[in-house]
């Protein structure tokens, strides 16, 4: 039986390369999910840190209250974001281009 092909050998080729081939396609997916989650999750972190920036300079000294932001304070930095937006983003620390509005 040397050197010969079976229809044992042939089938069982085939359930292998099956299972093998569902495996891998398998992991590819969950991979690909977990990849565009971490994403997501950075985004938010961007987000996050873009908020509390502006947060922490808004922040009102007179006052000592979670959130509260002082308008005057708002008012310049639109007025600086306005005139030089590449210098008022680097201000803030933030690599990425982005828009925020204040609604009063």
């Amino acid at each position: 039986m040397k050197a010969q092909l079976s229809i044992d050998f042939v089938l069982s080729l085939v359930i292998f390369i099956g299972v093998v081939a569902y495996v891998l396609l398998q992991t590819l997916a969950y991979q690909y999910d977990f990849l565009k989650e971490i994403k997501k999750q950075k985004l938010y972190a961007k987000a996050y840190a873009l908020s509390e920036g502006l947060l922490s300079r808004w922040m009102d000294e007179n006052y000592n209250l979670t959130n509260l932001v002082s308008l005057v304070k708002i008012k310049n930095d639109e007025q600086a974001c306005s005139s030089n937006y590449p210098n008022f983003k680097n201000s803030i620390g933030i690599d990425v281009d982005f828009g925020f509005y204040v609604f009063n």
